[in-house]
């Protein structure tokens, strides 16, 4: 389990109009609290707020992926690349989003184990302030179960996000396998004889690549990078991000003693 303190971006691609000490974002569907508007003034914070009321975001999402063959890697190359772009958050009519110093991102980086996910999200229904969080799924497997499973969810906001360059879209070529790539425990100076790609690489324990195993660290970086810079409700977010896989199982106060910790951050390092 990881935690990120997000400290503040230096850069924002959200259209912001500035009042006093604070940032009202120009896009219709962002709100502030009727009071900070109006008075022009935030009391709670010197941070920056985002705030999305409920039923005040009307975009809809695309639902091609429903209806997309796993099989057809062309269609799903074009529909993932669009999900990323659109970056549609469900749940939005229900709960809002409200993202502060405060809040707490939780990301998870999915593979294919469908039933184990489904005991991640069952345990994080239980998490108390869980309809306060954002919720971002990150896949490296494009699977109609697994899609189905993600919008069933109904206990807080929710974005899915798709790792594009995944074994699974590059079957028979880097990053997937190659049938010329090294077996992983060959000896450097037999894989010189027969030439397998790679063969003057090994790593530092004698092994050669495996491709299920480089996903998962090539997807944890990109995930990273994805949600941090390319997600734009998360442009200026200073708050609490924690990242789980799918295989977790999460405490129903997860979330408040990771707010206590923060405070506690906070006087030992202010107070």
């Amino acid at each position: 389990m990881h935690i990120f303190f997000s400290s503040p971006p230096h850069h924002s691609e959200l259209k912001y109009l500035k009042s006093r000490n604070f940032y009202i974002p120009s896009d219709p569907h962002v709100q502030f609290k009727d009071d900070q508007v109006n008075n022009g003034v935030d009391n709670s914070s010197s941070h920056p707020q985002l705030i999305i009321a409920p039923n005040q975001y009307n975009k809809t999402p695309s639902n091609n992926q429903f209806s997309i063959d796993n099989g057809n890697l062309t269609l799903i190359k074009l529909e993932l690349e669009k999900m990323n772009q659109e970056q549609f958050i469900h749940n939005l009519n229900k709960f809002g989003l409200r993202l502060n110093t405060e809040s707490v991102v939780i990301v998870v980086q999915v593979h294919d184990r469908l039933e184990y996910l489904k005991i991640l999200f069952d345990s994080l229904k239980a998490v108390r302030k869980i309809e306060e969080s954002l919720l971002i799924i990150s896949h490296d497997v494009f699977s109609k179960e697994l899609n189905e499973l993600v919008m069933s969810i109904d206990f807080c906001p929710v974005m899915q996000v798709f790792y594009p360059v995944s074994a699974q879209l590059h079957p028979g070529e880097f990053p997937g396998e190659n049938p010329n790539d090294c077996p992983r425990d060959i000896k450097k100076d037999e894989a010189l004889k027969i030439k397998c790609l790679n063969a003057e690489h090994p790593d530092k324990y004698g092994h050669y690549r495996e491709a299920k195993y480089c996903q998962t660290k090539h997807h944890w970086f990109w995930k990273l990078h994805h949600v941090f810079d390319e997600i734009t409700v998360m442009k200026d977010y200073e708050g609490l991000v924690l990242l789980l896989e799918e295989d977790y199982y999460v405490a129903p106060d997860t979330i408040i003693v990771l707010q206590m910790m923060q405070n506690l951050q906070k006087r030992s390092v202010f107070g």
